[in-house]
């Protein structure tokens, strides 16, 4: 079936605003670093698009804290001219961030579940997304998020075209994800510099 699309609004909470309609999936509160253990970090889980409501069911079966920004699509239907419908559907088709650390949990556990395919990674490994580029998706939603100091995002989160706007978002997320683990293995390698000559010094 052929849909026009029409508009994308989004809401957060059951509260509307001007420009779209977000709302959450699963548990979603980004802890601070110092309130959980460091091993548990986000990722980014590829799934298959159409399949995310089973995607959804399948992890919260399994306890996994997910986040996955819904939007609210409205579109013609197909029997009546000057009738439209509304589906929720992702914000970013086909993506999720989910948290897990897999120090204790295995990543098959999780993409060996139906409908899921596999962790955004860099050199084999899953790549860790930093707790404050979820943070500032979910200010995103919120309109909370100011345009001169996070133009892209904004951008990002405004595209009319839903696989532009995934294709955007995971261009967007592996690249400050690799720049924060760049500085946090630039600092580690400062510490033990500084560690090996304090003790040197001793």
């Amino acid at each position: 079936m052929k849909t026009e699309h029409v508009a994308v609004k989004v809401s957060i909470r059951r509260k509307t605003c001007s420009l779209k309609i977000f709302k959450y999936f699963g548990v979603i509160r980004v802890e601070r670093a110092s309130e959980r253990k460091e091993s548990m970090k986000w990722y980014v889980l590829q799934f298959t698009t159409t399949r995310f409501a089973a995607v959804f069911k399948h992890l919260e079966r399994l306890n996994f804290s997910y986040y996955c920004p819904m939007a609210t699509e409205k579109y013609r239907r197909p029997d009546k001219q000057l009738s439209y419908r509304e589906r929720l559907t992702p914000l970013f088709p086909g993506y999720l961030f989910i948290q897990a650390d897999f120090d204790e949990v295995h990543t098959t556990t999780i993409t060996g579940l139906p409908h899921t395919q596999r962790f955004i990674a860099f050199g084999g490994e899953p790549l860790a997304v930093p707790d404050d580029e979820v943070c500032n998706v979910q200010k995103g939603e919120r309109n909370l998020l100011n345009f001169d100091e996070y133009p892209r995002l904004v951008e990002i989160m405004m595209m009319s075209e839903p696989r532009m706007r995934s294709m955007a978002m995971l261009n967007y997320i592996t690249e400050k994800s690799l720049s924060h683990k760049m500085k946090r293995k630039k600092n580690d390698c400062h510490q033990k510099k500084e560690s090996s000559k304090a003790q040197a010094a001793t």
